[in-house]
């Protein structure tokens, strides 16, 4: 199957789907008069490196087969780890002809990686919706004179064109004896960024920020939160495609007797969308709004669509956790994967995947293929990109569209080893991010590539 067969099925993406959802809390957004203040600190004169990726329009992009495996994070594709020498940044972001390759310099002279947390040498890398990217990193600052040793949370500007490494803010301290692990990003929204300066914590708070939302423009917080005797911890464990809202996230908070109870947060208030005892796959992009799986009570779980403020039922069936986040042939972002209908009494209690479909912008259940043909052709669900659904049988690999019709021929999967991984719609453009090795839920997953407008990469 030709690229160009494939290219003349693309159909444009025409929606953003920037969420507004300052509204949309049940309770009192946290404190928009910040506790802490971040400092800016400017940064180091060796942060910087051979630029390796311009400016440009390409339709399929590769990464290299020795780069590290990298997941969307806000509006960037891409990895950070740190090195011998500072923090190597893999990345790439709309409008890039290529992943970036960068090792940054970022810590001063009387610096070094936090490795007393938990998550030994973490950092964590996030794109906003302008186009700028961020390094998130805790270093321990030595004792200096009468000043102890110090672990600052740090969050810093970089240029993935140019690989170099901008000004950084200084955001919190760490609680001295606090047993926690690294800092992390929860989510973002526009140019705000929410930050869990301590994302796992296996203690009790102090009265000090344990969450802040940062307006990566100034550096300064617009809004923090604090938990007190409590203990914090943000949800991370969903999987990669499972969970494509950046502008919410989810977050826990427990007292000394283990009970946990769970919100759904607005990244630029603070606010809380929705609470539960357990969310679970699939939270994602739907329409103008999202889907999120309250997993609160006993299966079949509860899923709930959010549009303008307004909570209502999914209609008519029920996503597995292994949905997909996609756009369907009008470019309008979808929920795609394995599903049972309301109507199937026969729907496995652990995963429903007695039919393949999709939750349309009309936050309804529709089916792709019915259960007779998913059991009769074994169907695994591979992936869903641009209004197609790409799926293997006994013996074949077929494409197909949101009717069920097929697309084209069955395709070799030697010639187009890749399958979509998660599709997200950015200023207006779809872009989607493809694995080799059977998708999303393969354990070797080996090569990566983003595409534009569901082109289909082909083998490397």
């Amino acid at each position: 199957m030709s690229n160009a067969f494939l290219r003349a099925l693309a159909l444009p993406a025409s929606l953003c789907f920037v969420l507004g959802l300052a509204s949309c809390g049940n309770e009192e957004a946290p404190s928009a008069e910040p506790e802490e203040t971040p400092t800016v600190v400017e940064p180091s004169e060796h942060a910087s490196s051979t630029p390796t990726a311009e400016p440009g329009n390409a339709e399929v992009i590769y990464l290299a087969e020795d780069a590290p495996a990298v997941a969307w994070h806000g509006f960037l594709v891409g990895a950070a780890s740190w090195n011998d020498l500072g923090i190597s940044v893999t990345g790439w972001q709309p409008g890039m002809t290529d992943f970036a390759a960068c090792e940054l310099e970022v810590l001063e002279s009387d610096e070094q990686p936090a490795e007393d947390l938990g998550v030994d040498r973490s950092v964590d890398v996030i794109g906003t919706e302008s186009g700028d990217a961020y390094l998130l990193y805790a270093a321990k600052r030595a004792s200096s004179g009468l000043t102890a040793e110090e672990t600052h949370v740090y969050l810093q500007g970089i240029d993935l064109t140019s690989c170099s490494a901008e000004e950084r803010s200084d955001i919190t301290t760490v609680p001295d004896g606090l047993i926690a692990s690294a800092p992390a990003f929860a989510g973002v929204s526009g140019d705000i960024v929410a930050i869990a300066p301590y994302a796992w914590i296996g203690g009790e708070l102090p009265d000090t920020p344990a969450l802040f939302g940062i307006d990566t423009r100034t550096g300064k917080s617009v809004w923090t939160e604090s938990f007190p005797g409590k203990w914090v911890k943000i949800r991370a464990d969903y999987s990669e495609s499972g969970q494509q809202v950046p502008s919410v996230f989810d977050v826990g908070i427990a007292d000394s007797s283990g009970l946990e109870d769970r919100s759904l947060r607005d990244v630029a208030t603070g606010s809380t969308v929705a609470e539960a005892t357990d969310f679970e796959s699939p939270s994602l992009i739907v329409g103008d709004g999202f889907v999120f799986t309250d997993a609160s009570g006993d299966f079949p779980y509860s899923q709930t669509s959010l549009t303008d403020g307004t909570l209502s039922p999914v209609s008519g069936g029920f996503l597995s956790g292994e949905a997909v986040s996609a756009v369907d042939e009008a470019g309008v972002p979808v929920a795609v994967g394995p599903m049972c209908l309301e109507s199937d009494a026969e729907c496995p209690v652990t995963n429903p995947d007695r039919s393949l479909g999709y939750v349309g912008a009309d936050h309804a259940v529709h089916e792709i293929l019915s259960a007779d043909q998913v059991e009769s052709l074994q169907v695994s669900f591979l992936g869903a990109s641009s209004g197609r659904v790409y799926f293997t049988t006994t013996s074949e690999n077929l494409i197909a569209d949101f009717n069920g019709e097929l697309i084209g021929e069955p395709y070799d999967s030697d010639e187009y080893p890749f399958a979509p991984v998660a599709e997200r719609v950015v200023d207006g453009e779809a872009w989607t991010l493809w694995v080799t090795q059977g998708g999303i839920f393969s354990i070797a997953q080996e090569r990566y590539a983003i595409s534009k407008d569901g082109e289909f990469p082909e083998a490397p």
